[in-house]
């Protein structure tokens, strides 16, 4: 249908699109996606469909876009892992596979799955090879079960999508029969999921590759470089090789020869030293200022928009970095923390939890274990859930960790400190489990935020009567902006300049509520509150007398 115009491309483009849009947009499906739609548009106007061009047009879209992007895990691994397809799978499939071909003892049955296997083991490694410093960087370890396991789950994943979407719509339908539809993508489902879990039980698990760096990493990409190269590089070889030669003939016979027929070559030579030297130091310099971070005499608090929880980014003047909370999803809280630092840029300071609820705590784990964290202050609230044992293991092996106690203070600049307030109610009857988590304040000169974590009404109370230094310059709205937080006592004595309410995309509360929201509105202008659900991630910059404040919407 539509073929002698090429109207059938439409239907691909636009169902890929509307699955990307499905998957929400991350990093590696926006670049399958432009990857795709690439290809359609070489198809139409009947131009060359190689894969090099398409994903560096598809870098080049998204780099415009975003540029912050190229510090992302997901961009960084999705590119390398179809370069390395691009450029070796091919190499590596063709040279097994003509030897298995030419085995003349095994039948074309055979051969053809022989050469299925082949190529998707192929695939599988050469995806591997191009990951695995970045693999090794960003998590400290390499699968080495990978590539089998992969050939296993991949052939299953068409199925399982496409069973997955016949429920859907055999679920829009009234006959209550999605429990049949389903099977499919049940079954496929526990494959993929029994494959997983036998591959990482398995003896030989991950190889550690901890101290991994961005030399080691330019050294294995310029060693597949190199191999890729490799005719070119013996041509260079052989070059550089007769370059040396006529270099020691030519010096033999400078040494031979009378000395006034070679003063040319030394004003030659030392007419040279300069412009070589000037290279030199332009280099040097370049590099330097490509290497160094640029000076600031301000802090920044940046505070998340998440799927649904708390998530507080501070770096101070001197580059001390403060992380508060990180939401309920993982995979988001990466991709934030991601978008602060410079590239290839691990490091945290302090890791403050406040409470052990799963949109405080969902997304900590997995920032420790992938980037290198100084010291973690845990509320010490325990808390019956799956989340929080996983974090309490994960503590147990580490070194600095301190419990938030009323009156602790942190010192992480020369004037920049975090006070914790409160940590559970002292004085008023709190039944609120919300009022067991960490309440601090940060100040930094005549500027002072109050993060509030999950504070209701109960702990609002407490602070006041007994007199908790709660007054401010931007108060972050306690319990996401509930109708239990923030009451018109507590708003008065902290008297803000500044509300920021930090409530989830997929908040199923309710959150903000409306009176809360016309308690702040009375207290100053609607424009000096941003809830981060419309605005998007807010970032407030301080030179510790005036606030510049940003969103992304």
């Amino acid at each position: 249908m539509g073929r002698r115009r090429q109207i059938y491309l439409l239907a691909p483009a636009v169902s890929v699109w509307v699955y990307s849009g499905l998957a929400g947009l991350t990093p590696s499906v926006k670049r399958a996606a432009i990857m795709f739609t690439v290809y359609l548009l070489a198809r139409l106007i009947g131009r060359q469909r190689s894969v090099i061009p398409a994903l560096a047009l598809a870098g080049a879209v998204m780099l415009a876009l975003d540029p912050e992007i190229i510090g992302s895990i997901s961009f960084q691994l999705s590119f390398a892992a179809v370069l390395g397809i691009a450029l070796f799978s091919g190499r590596l499939a063709s040279r097994v596979n003509d030897r298995i071909v030419e085995y003349s003892k095994l039948s074309k049955l055979l051969k053809r799955p022989i050469t299925g296997v082949i190529y998707g083991s192929a695939v599988s490694l050469a995806a591997t090879i191009a990951t695995a410093p970045l693999v090794a960087f960003h998590f400290g370890e390499i699968p080495i079960w990978g590539i089998p396991s992969t050939l296993l789950i991949v052939p299953a994943l068409p199925l399982f999508i496409g069973g997955s979407a016949l429920v859907a719509v055999v679920g829009l339908a009234p006959v209550d029969s999605i429990a049949i539809a389903g099977l499919a993508a049940h079954a496929l489902g526990n494959y993929m999921s029994f494959i997983s879990q036998m591959f990482a039980s398995l003896p030989g698990g991950p190889l550690e590759a901890e101290g991994s760096s961005a030399p080691l990493i330019a050294g294995w990409y310029g060693v597949l470089f190199a191999l890729l190269n490799r005719e070119r590089a013996k041509v260079m070889a052989n070059r550089v090789t007769n370059l040396m030669q006529n270099f020691r003939q030519q010096r033999d016979i400078a040494v031979g020869a009378h000395r006034d027929l070679h003063v040319p070559n030394r004003r030659r030579i030392n007419a040279a030293l300069p412009i070589i030297a000037i290279w030199i130091v332009a280099a040097i310099s370049l590099v330097g200022f490509v290497a160094s971070a640029p000076t600031s005499t301000d802090l920044t608090a940046t505070f998340f928009e998440t799927n649904r929880g708390d998530m507080i980014f501070i770096e101070t003047p001197s580059g001390t970095r403060l992380l508060i909370d990180a939401g309920v999803d993982s995979d988001l809280a990466i991709q934030n923390i991601e978008s602060v630092l410079p590239p290839l840029d691990r490091r945290i300071d302090v890791i403050l939890s406040t409470h052990p609820y799963a949109d405080h705590l969902g997304g900590l784990q997995r920032i420790v274990e992938q980037f290198e964290v100084g010291t973690i202050t845990d509320s010490g609230v325990a808390h019956d859930s799956n989340i929080y044992e996983s974090w309490v293991q994960s503590l147990a092996g580490y070194e600095r960790v301190i419990t938030a106690q009323a009156g602790l203070v942190i010192a992480l600049d020369t004037e920049v400190r975090l006070s914790i307030l409160q940590t559970r109610c002292v004085v008023v009857d709190c039944s609120n489990f919300n009022d067991e988590g960490v309440v601090a304040r940060l100040d930094f000169g005549d500027v002072s935020f109050l993060l509030t974590g999950d504070m209701t009404s109960g702990s609002e109370a407490d602070a006041l009567q007994t007199g908790q230094p709660v007054k401010s310059t931007v108060l972050k709205v306690g319990h996401h902006g509930s109708r239990t937080s923030t009451t018109q006592s507590f708003l008065d004595a902290v008297d803000p300049d500044l509300a920021i309410v930090t409530i989830g995309i997929k908040n199923q509360f309710g959150h903000p509520h409306k009176d809360v929201i016309a308690r702040l509105e009375d207290q100053f202008s609607s424009e000096s509150v941003y809830v981060t659900r419309d605005r998007g991630t807010v970032t407030v910059t301080t030179d510790g007398e005036r606030l510049w404040v940003t969103s992304d919407r």
